[in-house]
């Protein structure tokens, strides 16, 4: 494994500085600190305040005040820092004094650069409960009191966070709201938690939306997906152009060929593409040439970074970002890390909508009035089907996965098939393959001119109230369902794309490396009914990436292969769908606070679902769930 920390390379990368290379974000320390200088024509008089203040403090919490208080203002002999701090960015002394401390503990003042220091050290984060009661009026606060008072009385923080919370996100976790790094302007409900004892309640807080009553806690206590998203695993590439100011490398190549360089290299790691390969073949930052243009773990607002580099911390992981113009160059970033939550990443794409009514027309006997190209294209598709083509379309559906364009398409195609010298048996797919690549751009040209305008509007009408559900409750779902599956996988990203015209029943999974997809088809379609089939095609998406990660299915298989059925028999599969549907159900009435719409497809499933439904009201144990689906197969075997 790489070191930690790579100093060496700090002052050579011209994008970021320290460089953290490793698989985890290095450790961190938090800091209050307070440099004294000597008053103009007064020698030794920064000695004798430093004195002076020490004497003065009545407890550690004091200097802690008081440095956060200085921290970012200008003064003429005195400087105070404050805040978390990585490896590699103070000064030697500094760092060292600051190892030496226990938490809370302040150092004797020593000298350093012509100036007195007085290092402590302080706690780095903190862990927070939260019961939320909206609202600002008198009624409110009457609530809010109440509450704090059973709170305070010995009540459980959970329970009541469950029964009370107006923010339903954190009520479903029992309250567990954040765990807040320390940083230099820390205000509101993080200042109140720094500032209280662990277990102490805190509170009401009366913010502009309502009233906050908290409990503080160990971090260790929380969900480590609940901490503050201050840490990112960066790769980079920069194309340099000639007269970039800040670029650190003198080259050749004009603004114009730089940029179309750099889009040149998007279009291929968007392909497939290894951005690592590419970043040392290509990439104008010396210092992260020799790793690929992996900058490594970059902190939010502390390290030496360009202000561009926080698009890490908004776009999803995974996702190239770029290219980005900047006074260096052009800048390529993705983000390698899975980040600190669970998260669905929603997104309405013109070429997935295009492939997807494609497919649909397909399936279509009533579609009398074609164009040239639809119909081109429709012969192309067919063309794939089982024969040979069993093979053909495996291949398609995979390019087609990764391909943004139709141009896209045809070039990881021509990757794929062999050249004029190949083997005979390459060719019975790669014929097809470039017949329909060829009629899909025909029909690309087409949509994108008649038909995407219009889907686009739709689609996004449907959506409008299905984002505000997600970006409020959104992540809170995907994690219980997660649980609900007995998922071992702890931080889930999950891509939805919608489309406004697809075949029945709905979605249809694209494997990617990597990152579960879906799409769903938002025809007309309810805003609740669109949740909650966006939710069965999550966990379908879910299961086909990791199917060993969820343990309720391995359960199922497992009492399966003991029941002797076969576990790929239409039966499994159908009661696979059933605990699905349930799982969703438990989910949508937990979070969402209302019944569901999904429809049964059959006696055999509505009935296995009605056994995995009672299991997640906890009418029955896992057990009994077990024993009731299996009992139901063997009987219909």
């Amino acid at each position: 494994m790489w070191s930690v920390l790579l100093f060496a390379f700090a002052q050579s990368s011209t994008m970021a500085a320290p460089l953290h290379l490793g698989e985890s974000a290095p450790p961190t320390r938090a800091i209050a600190a307070l440099r004294v200088a000597d008053r103009e024509g007064e020698s030794g008089s920064a000695q004798r305040e430093v004195q002076a203040l020490l004497a003065e403090l009545r407890a550690p919490e004091d200097f802690t005040a008081l440095a956060k208080s200085l921290a970012g203002k200008r003064s003429a002999t005195r400087t105070a820092m404050y805040g978390v701090v990585p490896p590699g960015l103070l000064a030697a002394p500094l760092d060292q004094r600051l190892a030496s401390l226990a938490v809370g503990e302040i150092g004797a003042p020593f000298e350093h650069q012509g100036a007195q220091w007085i290092v402590q050290r302080i706690e780095d984060s903190a862990g927070c409960r939260q019961i939320f009661i909206a609202g600002v009026d008198a009624a409110a606060r009457e609530r809010a009191e109440r509450v704090v008072a059973t709170a305070r009385g010995g009540a459980d923080f959970a329970q009541l966070a469950r029964e009370h919370s107006d923010e339903r996100a954190s009520a479903l976790r029992g309250g567990d709201f954040a765990i807040f790094e320390r940083g230099p302007a820390d205000a509101g409900v993080r200042a109140a938690t720094f500032a209280a004892r662990i277990g102490e309640i805190v509170g009401p807080l009366e913010t502009p939306l309502g009233f906050h009553i908290l409990q503080r806690v160990g971090v260790e206590s929380l969900d480590p997906r609940l901490r503050d998203d201050s840490w990112a695993r960066v790769r980079c590439i920069l194309v340099a152009f000639r007269g970039a100011p800040n670029s650190g490398v003198e080259v050749e190549r004009r603004h114009d060929e730089a940029q179309a360089l750099a889009d040149d290299l998007a279009v291929r790691i968007r392909r497939g593409e290894d951005m690592a390969q590419l970043a040392r073949e290509h990439t104008d930052d010396r210092g992260l040439r020799a790793f690929g243009g992996e900058v490594g773990w970059v902190r939010r607002g502390v390290t030496r970074m360009p202000p561009l580099f926080d698009r890490v911390f908004v776009e999803p992981p995974g996702q190239l970002i770029g290219p980005l113009p900047s006074t260096a160059g052009f800048v390529l970033l993705r983000r390698e890390d899975p980040g600190p939550r669970t998260r669905l990443d929603l997104r309405v794409e013109r070429f997935t909508d295009l492939v997807l009514s494609l497919r649909a027309s397909s399936e279509r006997v009533d579609v009398t009035t074609r164009s040239e190209a639809l119909t081109a294209a429709l012969e192309a598709l067919r063309a794939l089907a089982p024969q040979d083509g069993a093979e053909s379309w495996r291949i398609a559906e995979e390019l087609l996965g990764r391909s943004a364009s139709s141009s896209d398409f045809a070039a990881l195609l021509e990757a794929r098939c062999p050249d004029a010298s190949g083997q005979a048996a390459g060719q019975a797919w790669c014929a097809p393959l470039r017949a329909f690549a060829a009629a899909l751009a025909r029909l690309e040209a087409e949509h994108l001119e008649l038909v995407w305008l219009a889907h686009q509007r739709h689609a996004e009408a449907a959506l409008t109230e299905l984002r505000v559900e997600w970006n409020r409750l959104g992540a809170s779902a995907l994690e219980a369902l997660l649980a609900a599956l007995e998922s071992d996988d702890p931080r889930v990203v999950v891509q939805v794309r919608y489309v406004a015209d697809g075949p029945s029943p709905g979605a249809g999974l694209w494997p990617a490396a990597g990152v579960p997809q879906v799409w769903v088809d938002v025809d007309a379609t309810s805003s609740p009914m669109l949740l909650e089939r966006t939710l069965v095609q999550v966990a379908r998406a879910l299961l086909a990436r990791r199917p060993e990660a969820f343990g309720l299915r391995a359960s199922l298989h497992e009492a399966c292969a003991a029941a002797s059925i076969p576990t790929s028999s239409a039966a499994v599969l159908a009661a696979e769908h059933a605990l699905l549907d349930a799982a969703v159900e438990h989910v949508v009435q937990r979070v969402f606070e209302r019944s569901t719409s999904l429809g049964g497809v059959g006696e055999l499933e509505s009935s296995l679902r009605a056994a995995w439904s009672e299991y997640f009201r906890a009418s029955v144990t896992r057990s009994q769930a077990l024993e009731r689906v299996v009992a139901e197969l063997v009987a219909r075997r």
